[in-house]
């Protein structure tokens, strides 16, 4: 079956949702853009490796196979990142004297070694633990595989409730501490490994659709994703407001009822607005957002711990002043655009001199 289309509707997802990703690390963007964006970014990451994992039929490999495989890719960038992270803080304290100082750098190498993962590093732990969970599960049960997957989630929203409790009354505390990031790690893997297996089965259920295509994975027109892409990112910004203080990264979910509904229903409505783009018969007009969506790990790991939004805020600012005085749209719109520019640099050194950092070989660095 003929995959390519289907990669290419993802990384244009994946290009929107690393673009959200940075908006959603400004400080000055507004409150009622945060709330959309916070509502379904990170899931929508989580939902597209899930999709994936049903499309490459990486359940059919070998156990230790897949193991090597989500290690290379996933784990050993985690390892070289968490390092560099802290060398850059190290070396930004010792010029700036800013921050906590080797206090922070301890806490940074307790998350890192726990697993817990500083600032956007959390991602990868659970990305790797629950594609791998949900893929051992499959091999081993599958059919009971979604009602197993269902009742861990629903035991981490549990645990989840009662850690968080405890983290008020003990939070202090340094062992506690130690064990709140463990343990928030795994019921953080465990509740995204219900967005993974949701895209896994989202994926199996839509590709035996009768009337889906197996070369173009859809039963629709171009124009009926579009409707359909739309239609469910304007029922997001109604539940968005709806919820507001959520953020997966620390499991705080507001109403989960709302949460996960909204996470799934914005993932799918840019899923399905990308899909839409294959009615554009130059493939050039979207390929910078490609680009982001093929090179989304590179910039999610460097955009904020290497100070590169520190940076293009910095340059935003001296450019703003002769536009405006306030921090408005154009102010949110350069700073994208300076750190956009500046990650093309970072993705092409990282691809062409040290592919390593991302799980590629160097024969596969692009």
């Amino acid at each position: 079956m003929e995959t390519k289309k289907r990669i290419d509707y993802f990384d244009l997802a994946r290009g929107v949702g690393i673009i959200f990703v940075i908006l959603g690390h400004i400080e000055y963007i507004p409150q009622g853009l945060r709330t959309y964006i916070i509502s379904f970014h990170m899931p929508l990451f989580f939902i597209i490796s899930g999709m994936l994992l049903m499309i490459n039929k990486e359940a059919e490999r070998d156990t230790k196979q897949l193991f090597s495989k989500k290690l290379k890719s996933i784990m050993y960038p985690y390892c070289y990142f968490s390092v560099l992270d802290i060398i850059v803080y190290i070396i930004y304290f010792l010029l700036t004297g800013r921050d906590g100082g080797w206090q922070t750098v301890l806490m940074d190498a307790i998350q890192s070694v726990t697993l817990y993962g500083m600032t956007v590093l959390w991602f990868l732990p659970a990305l790797f633990i629950s594609e791998l969970l949900l893929l051992i599960l499959i091999k081993k049960f599958a059919r009971l595989a979604p009602v197993i997957v269902i009742a861990i989630f629903l035991a981490a929203m549990f645990l989840n409730n009662i850690l968080q409790t405890q983290n008020q009354l003990y939070g202090n505390i340094a062992l506690f501490a130690v064990f709140y990031m463990v343990a928030l790690m795994i019921i953080r893997a465990m509740i995204c490994m219900f967005f993974v297996g949701f895209g896994y089965a989202f994926a199996w259920l839509w590709n035996r659709l009768p009337a889906v295509s197996p070369t173009t994975f859809t039963p629709y027109s171009s124009a009926a994703d579009l409707l359909i892409g739309i239609n469910l990112l304007i029922v997001l910004f109604f539940l968005s407001r709806m919820n507001p203080s959520v953020d997966l990264h620390y499991c705080i979910f507001g109403n989960p009822f709302i949460f996960f509904p909204a996470a799934i229903i914005g993932s799918l409505g840019i899923i399905f607005t990308c899909k839409s783009t294959e009615i554009i018969k130059n493939r050039k007009l979207v390929f910078p957002l490609k680009y982001l969506g093929k090179n989304s790990l590179i910039i999610m790991l460097t955009h904020l711990d290497m100070y590169i939004l520190y940076v293009s805020e910095v340059f935003a600012m001296h450019f703003n002043k002769y536009i405006s005085t306030e921090f408005g749209a154009p102010f949110n719109i350069m700073i994208v655009v300076f750190v956009l520019i500046a990650e093309i640099f970072v993705i092409e050194i990282i691809n062409r001199f040290f592919p390593f950092l991302v799980g590629k070989s160097a024969r596969h660095g692009k």
